[in-house]
């Protein structure tokens, strides 16, 4: 590939081993920027605890603007970021001539969080915004939240997060999804939070027959431990423990895609979220999904077609469809059929990584004019 080597910089929190949906993008995108002939240094802030305090981390000095100044051509920034490099921003222009570009999944503002965290998080975001030059989106309804946020446009791509990432490891022939009598497999994929929202999937089985079901929860039980206890403590009200599996986080590939290969039915019903990327890869899989409309969920999922959208906290709908699957097996192996069908018609890690890294040549060729 004929392009001019650029020293890159990513700044997120952490690590790129972290196992949630934002950083597999970040790493898929690096790793694809490496292949490419450019240098990638990531730099890792520590991750503060507790939103204010990651303000203070804006008068630490790390990573040095010196050093960025000195050593970038472009510096991606994780908007996750936001809150601890909104005045390190302001600070790195005086001396910085390269773009700032942010990586944005979702806007914190756009959570299901209170008033009045939603009003600071509004205020901080939008001088974020406003201290790049221009932002990746990873669905277009995360890029309409940052144009209605700074009202006015910059510039910016969508570039959704890639599906393919078990190609070798999917299974083109849709499953026989078995019959009625047959419990129906259910796989929920996401670290226990608030904001997943697993107690209200366990809300809605818990009003089916025990014999209806078998859950399977893919996630890290200790990413947020007093939601894991509250969600404990449902299960065992409910008397659920015998129909749910807790496999913890899983690293492994092969272990990821056996579970996909079992699951009759994805299910996410999550208050708030950007671009569900398990959505895609169950899909791989010709699993249909169960998500809220309150995510970028429906930019993959036509409703009723390959997949059922519903409102969040919509016990009837979100029951209802979980009901439809179980006794219809038809409608359940041709959403599978189609979920597939979407899925090939998905964009690849590798056509993401590219519309980015294009995004990333024209403006910074339009700095240097």
């Amino acid at each position: 590939m004929n392009t001019q080597s650029l020293h890159i910089g990513l700044i997120i929190y952490g690590s790129l081993d972290e196992l949630t949906g934002g950083y597999l993008y970040d790493r898929k995108l690096v790793e694809y920027l490496r292949r490419c002939g450019h240098t990638v240094t990531v730099f890792g802030q520590r991750s503060p605890a507790g939103y204010l305090r990651s303000l203070r981390q804006n008068f630490f000095g790390e990573p040095s603007v010196t050093h960025i100044s000195e050593t970038i051509d472009v510096l991606l920034q994780d908007e996750l970021n936001h809150p601890s490099l909104i005045l390190w921003n302001r600070r790195l222009k005086r001396e910085y001539s390269g773009p700032v570009i942010t990586i944005v999944h979702a806007l914190r503002c756009r959570s299901g969080i209170s008033q009045p965290a939603r009003i600071l998080a509004q205020t901080l975001e939008r001088r974020y915004l406003k201290s790049v030059d221009g932002f990746v989106a990873v669905s277009r309804r995360t890029r309409r939240h940052i144009h209605q946020l700074l009202r006015r446009d910059k510039p910016g791509v969508v570039a959704y997060p890639g599906g393919d990432r078990f190609n070798s490891l999917s299974q083109e022939a849709p499953p026989s999804a078995g019959s009625g009598n047959d419990p129906l497999h259910v796989l929920f994929a996401g670290n226990l939070s608030a904001n997943k929202q697993l107690h209200f999937l366990l809300r809605a089985l818990a009003s089916l027959p025990g014999e209806d079901y078998i859950l399977t929860v893919v996630g890290d039980l200790d990413f947020d431990p007093d939601y894991a206890t509250y969600v404990k403590k449902w299960i065992d009200r409910w008397n659920l423990a015998e129909l749910i599996t807790f496999t913890g986080k899983i690293e492994d590939p092969e272990q990821m895609a056996r579970r996909y290969r079992e699951a009759d039915v994805l299910v996410l019903p999550s208050r708030s979220e950007g671009f569900p990327l398990v959505i895609p890869e169950a899909a791989g899989f010709s699993v249909p999904a169960i998500a809220t409309t309150h995510s970028a969920a429906d930019e993959f999922i036509d409703h009723g077609v390959n997949g059922y959208l519903c409102q969040p906290d919509d016990l009837k709908s979100l029951t209802g469809s979980l009901q439809s699957l179980q006794s219809d097996r038809q409608t359940l192996r041709s959403m599978g059929r189609k979920a597939l069908e979407q899925f090939h018609r998905h964009p690849t890690w590798d056509e993401t990584g590219e519309r980015v890294h294009s995004f990333i040549q024209n403006i910074h060729a339009h700095r240097k004019e």
